[in-house]
């Protein structure tokens, strides 16, 4: 016998899935290597999008219907983004990060983190609005199929 929950949540782990994420993290720490100041560079752009990245396989994973989800949270982060983008905060200056032997970057912490946090509440506004929808009519239907099957309709015999 299945428990609630586990109607609700399904787990889909595949072996596929872990054997090309081992190999994506084998080929970003070579050329992490290989190239430390173009990897210090990508990092700074790629970064502020990990919590999103997390929360959309979070959300999908939970979902029935994750083409909706998916698309939900990318408009979603897209419009945050944009709201987050016009608020102006003028408060710190750059971090610079320095490495031997190469020119000096600068990492504006601010626009990380509003950036960060944009995309991160966008998706979880968007795409967490929907899958409570979903769980609510999921949960609705769940209640309609047990009345209907305490409560059958009437037999109609037909005299004759």
């Amino acid at each position: 016998m299945s428990s609630p929950l586990r109607t609700l949540l399904p787990i889909k782990f595949s072996l596929a899935g872990l054997m090309l994420s081992l190999t994506a993290g084998c080929v970003l720490c070579g050329l992490a290597v290989n190239d430390p100041l173009r990897a210090i560079q990508c990092a700074m752009l790629a970064l502020p999008f990990v919590p999103t990245a997390i929360l959309w396989l979070v959300i999908l994973g939970s979902s029935r219907r994750p083409t909706t989800i998916l698309t939900m949270s990318f408009i979603g982060t897209c419009v945050c983004l944009m709201l987050f983008q016009s608020i102006n905060f003028a408060t710190a200056k750059p971090a610079i990060v320095r490495i031997p032997g190469h020119a000096q970057l600068y990492f504006d912490v601010i626009n990380t983190g509003r950036c960060t946090i944009g995309a991160a509440f966008g998706t979880l506004l968007f795409g967490g609005i929907l899958l409570i929808e979903e769980f609510r009519s999921r949960r609705l239907a769940m209640k309609a199929a047990s009345t209907a099957a305490q409560n059958p309709p009437p037999r109609r015999d037909s005299i004759l």
